[in-house]
This record gives C-alpha cells, sequence and structure tokens, in this order.
C-alpha cells in the first residue's frame, strides 16, 4: 500500500494483532521458533471507500520529510492544504476578475498575437508552479500540476488534488487486477509450520492462488553476528567471521544459495504458503500479466538494480491442480531446503530448562490470578508481564512509544471482591516499570551495556484483563 498524506483512509489497529505458537513447546517442537508467532494484524477503513479506490496507508510526515531530496517538498498536513486553499482561491478570483480587456492589454504587452484567456491563465500558472524550483514550497507543491484543474481543485480543495488518480473503474480492475482473496490464514494441517494458507474459494488448475509484489534485498542483510564490545564499552557487531545465525524473515524469502539477493513476496497471506513435495498443489512464477513494474531487471544483472529502495519485482502463486474450497496450499520448497529440514530435525536438542519452560501465552492462559511481588511474581527469563495501554490511557497515564523504553508490570497487591452475581474478582495495585537500556563507555562507567528498571506510573484497581504476558527477547527458540 501507497502512501497520500491527505488521502489516507485505512488505519492499522494493533488491538486485533493475535499471539500464537499453534501448539508447539521448545522442549518438544524443533519449528518452535522457525516461524513468527504474531497474526491478524487488521487494516480498518477510516470512512466510507468508494469501490475502485485505491488503499493508502498511513506512512507519518516524518517518512517524507527525511526524504525530502526524493520526494520534494510535498504537503505534510493540514496546514500546508488550508494555506495551499487559501492561495489557491486568490487566485481564481484574481483569475476571473480580468476583463477581455485587460487580458488583451497584456497580451499586447507582451507583443504576442491575442490568444484565447485560457492561454494566458496557463502561463501564469506554470510561471507560479515554476517558482517552487527556486524557492521550494510545500504549499505551492499542493497545487494541481494541469491549469486545466485548477478551478476544480479550487472547489474540492488541494488535499483531493490526486483523488481522481487513485480510482479505477471496476470494469478496468476485472481486466487488469488480481484476486488478493483466495487464501485465508489457518493452524496448519502440518504441524512444525505454525500458519498455512487455505483456500476460501475454488481455484481452478492455471488459476492464481495469490499475487505476490515483492520486496528485494542483499542475501547478507540479514546475517546475524556476535555482539562485542570495544575498549570503551561500545557495543558493535563482530563481522569479521561466520554469521551465527538469520533474522527469521529470512524463512519468508526465496533465493539460490549462490545468489546475493533475496525476493520477499509480500502478498497477503500468501507468506503463509508452505511447503510439501507430495502435497504441493501451486508454484511459484514470475509475474507475466503486466502487473511486474520491472520485468527489465529479470535480464539484468542484479548489481544494476538491488540498490533500489522500491519494489519492482513480483511472482504469482499459481494452482498446478483444482483446489478445492478450505484445502490447504502448499508449494514445493526444493530438496536443498527439505535436506536442510531434515537435518535440523535430526540436530535439534531443547534449550536449557526447556521442560520448566512457559511460554507468554501458556501463562496468559493458565496464570487466571497473578501473584504479588511478595508471592514471587512474574521475573523471569522466558516472560515479563505487561501493563495494556488501554487500561494505562484509560487511567489517564502516559503512553510511550519512543523505541527506546520498554514497560513491564508487577503486582504490588491483590484484593478481592464479590459482584451482583456473587462471584468473586480479583483486582490489581500494579507498578509500571521503565526499563532502560543504558549504553557503556558513560562517565562513571566503563563497561558493556546494562539495563535499569524503574517506577514510571501505578495502576489502581485493574482487573486480571488490565495485564498480559510478554515473551522475553530471543526466548521462544
Amino acid at each position: 500500500m501507497n502512501c497520500i498524506l491527505s488521502l489516507v483512509n485505512t488505519v492499522g489497529m494493533d488491538n486485533y494483532i493475535r499471539y500464537s505458537t499453534e501448539g508447539l513447546h521448545r522442549s518438544k517442537d524443533p519449528g518452535t521458533g522457525a516461524f513468527t508467532p504474531f497474526y491478524n494484524r487488521q487494516l480498518v477503513s477510516r470512512g466510507g471507500i468508494e469501490a475502485g479506490t485505491e488503499l493508502f496507508d498511513g506512512y507519518g510526515e516524518p517518512y517524507f520529510a527525511d526524504r525530502e531530496p526524493t520526494f520534494g517538498q510535498i504537503p505534510l498536513n493540514e496546514q500546508h492544504h488550508s494555506a495551499a486553499d487559501n492561495l489557491l482561491n486568490q487566485y481564481v478570483h484574481l483569475k476571473n476578475s480580468l476583463t477581455d480587456h485587460q487580458r488583451a492589454a497584456m497580451q499586447q504587452q507582451r507583443n504576442e498575437q491575442p490568444s484565447p484567456a485560457g492561454g494566458l491563465h496557463e502561463d501564469w500558472y506554470l510561471l507560479m508552479r515554476k517558482l517552487t524550483n527556486v524557492w521550494p514550497s510545500r504549499v505551492l507543491n499542493a497545487w494541481p500540476e494541469d491549469p486545466e484543474k485548477v478551478d476544480y481543485i479550487a472547489e474540492i480543495g488541494t488535499a483531493y488534488t490526486h483523488y481522481d488518480r487513485s480510482k479505477r473503474s471496476i470494469e478496468w480492475l476485472d481486466a487488469n487486477g488480481a484476486c488478493m482473496d483466495n487464501i485465508e490464514g489457518r493452524t496448519s494441517t502440518i504441524k512444525q509450520a505454525g500458519r498455512g494458507a487455505f483456500a476460501r474459494r475454488f481455484i481452478p488448475k492455471g488459476g492464481i492462488v495469490a499475487p505476490a509484489p515483492s520486496i528485494h534485498m542483499p542475501r547478507h542483510i540479514l546475517d546475524m553476528y556476535p555482539i562485542e564490545y570495544d575498549e570503551y564499552g561500545i557495543m558493535y557487531f563482530d563481522t569479521s567471521g561466520e554469521p551465527i545465525h538469520y533474522q527469521l524473515m529470512l524463512n519468508y524469502c526465496f533465493g539460490h544459495r549462490n545468489s546475493s539477493v533475496l525476493v520477499c513476496p509480500y502478498g497477503a497471506i500468501s507468506s503463509l504458503i508452505n511447503h510439501s513435495k507430495e502435497k504441493a498443489n501451486a508454484k511459484i512464477v514470475w509475474n507475466t500479466n503486466g502487473m511486474m513494474q520491472h520485468p527489465e531487471w529479470l535480464e539484468q544483472p542484479p548489481e544494476k538494480w538491488l540498490g533500489e529502495m522500491h519494489a519492482g519485482l513480483m511472482l504469482d502463486f499459481v494452482a498446478t491442480r483444482d483446489i478445492q474450497p478450505d484445502e490447504e496450499v502448499f508449494i514445493y520448497y526444493g530438496d536443498e531446503w527439505q535436506a536442510a529440514w531434515d537435518k535440523h530435525v535430526a540436530e535439534w536438542k531443547p534449550p536449557q530448562n526447556a521442560q520448566e519452560y512457559r511460554s507468554a501465552e501458556q501463562l496468559d492462559r493458565e496464570e487466571t490470578v497473578l501473584k504479588t511481588m511478595a508471592e514471587g511474581g512474574y521475573s523471569t527469563n522466558d516472560a515479563k508481564l505487561v501493563c495494556r495501554d488501554e487500561y494505562r490511557a484509560f487511567h489517564g497515564l502516559t503512553i510511550y512509544d519512543d523505541g527506546e523504553t520498554t514497560y513491564g508490570c508487577q503486582i504490588v497487591e491483590r484484593f478481592e471482591e464479590t459482584n451482583e452475581r456473587g462471584e468473586t474478582e480479583y483486582f490489581y495495585t500494579a507498578e509500571v516499570l521503565a526499563d532502560n537500556t543504558i549504553e557503556g563507555g558513560g562517565v562513571d562507567y566503563e563497561g558493556p551495556g546494562y539495563c535499569t528498571s524503574e517506577v514510571a506510573d501505578v495502576l489502581f484497581k485493574v482487573p486480571r484483563d488490565a495485564f498480559t504476558f510478554e515473551d522475553q527477547p530471543y526466548s521462544r527458540e
């Protein structure tokens, strides 16, 4: 999904996100850690969206402000469009107030033959647009490029300058588009695979299971190296040796082992299509119906386009036989992948103390009555107790999202009350903890980085639903 800030018509709803390891446990399942347990993030409409209208996500003002050399000084907010509207309306008023005599006089002054009034208006308008090359202006860049649309845009507002370009007729979409809702995600029929993709309707042999526009990236970008500290206590990654692991995203990308390129599909649900040689009912092919933005890249050396910071390649998942509704979709990843998986299963050993391990999902399910700090609390290497943002916001507390600090919780007090139905309900007083990462090399400390915790807020009389558990980093494998 692209972004035009003034036309953003969707919003991400992170509170719909679900978490499930699909029944796998790290004490006995080699598939644990091979797939992400998070799913079901949803985008919802911010208002009525007419059929055929392009969907726009909100990248945020900083995304465009930080890329000014690429995008120029485009309008970023309502203030820019409001100023552009006022200026454009003044221009339209001036343009429409000129008499025929004034126009003729101005034409004569320019030593030109008389021309239609529109020609003079066009000259004026394009001159003002060119001023943005001398004096960059987010306000003037909100104006339409086509002088013929000035009156129309002045009437509907500069925020909708590109609205008409964002619409396609249903007939055009039928002829040029591809259906994106042929599959849906559910628990895979292959236990170690996590979630899988299932057909929502009948898909005939040769039909498109799912289109998959793809991100390209250098293979080495997903390499993981050991952390070391220099003489000043500053952390760095030691890339002098071989990688010790790879980012989880590698499991969702395609690429030959001898190629420097990875192709990572980001089509809806297509990343959930699992591997099976015996059950394979689909395959991946390069898109051939003209939807790929840069098919010429397939004929060029990767170094010519690998650094391009926009998508250009596209895959299609195509049915190799008729696929029935509710049937899971599989492709064959290849002999090399199968050999690597078999080797992983044969050599896999559960982590230390895996039998005692309880994931955040398991703790959420089993810990219906939470323990206080006096009872031992929940300070473990596997999971931590956190307070839900909704309850913190409801109690008037600040919701932090600085990317540097995480917020756990500890139960100070638990008390019970009897509700109207005679049932016992538990309520809690909890301290919200700010866990700050301190880098090494400070004035009073020259060692490696460490963490400190401090009480940031206090929640009073909140129910069990105010809390949830989160897995500690790197604890699920």
